[in-house]
This record gives C-alpha cells, structure tokens and sequence, in this order.
C-alpha cells in the first residue's frame, strides 16, 4: 500500500488526529468527525467539535456542522523570570 498526496479543495480541516472517519451510504463520500485538532505551530491541540465530509469523486470538502462555539485555551507563557505565567486566548 503506497499514501500519496490527494489534491482537495473547498473547506477542510486543519490537521487532525484521532478522529473517526466513515464511508457515507452514497459510496463516494467520507464522512471525518472527532479527534483532536491543531490549528498552527503555536497553539494547543483543541477538541474537534465539528464534522466534515470528503467527496472523493470531486475532490471537494465540505463542513458539515459547525458548532461555533466560544472556546478558550490555556498557554504557559515563557519570560523573564518567573516560569509560572499563562496566557489565555480565544480558539
């Protein structure tokens, strides 16, 4: 078995792990939910509270549920000397 790239567009996920993935009842959709996403080198992994689809006749994603919620992540901060500071963003 050889993984090679697959050239999508429309509006996927960003890096995601631990998901479920399933073969939808049309036979040409793939259907990704759960798991845990990351959304750049800076930040925490978050929950993935949304599902999305991959039509791979067309090559397209698609978001599917969009649960867009108000979420907040915790960042130890790094300066000076105290070790112990945090930062708090939105995700």
């Amino acid at each position: 078995m050889v993984i090679e790239p697959f050239a999508a567009t429309g509006d996927a996920p960003s890096w995601i792990h631990g998901h479920g993935a399933k073969l939808a009842d049309d036979g040409k959709t793939i259907v990704v939910s759960g798991g845990e996403l990351r959304h750049g080198s800076d930040r925490t992994m978050a929950e993935n509270i949304d599902t999305w689809s991959l039509n791979v006749a067309t090559a397209a994603w698609e978001r599917m549920r969009v649960l867009d919620w108000q979420r907040w992540t915790m960042l130890r901060k790094q300066s000076g000397w105290t070790a112990f500071e945090w930062e708090m963003e939105s995700s």
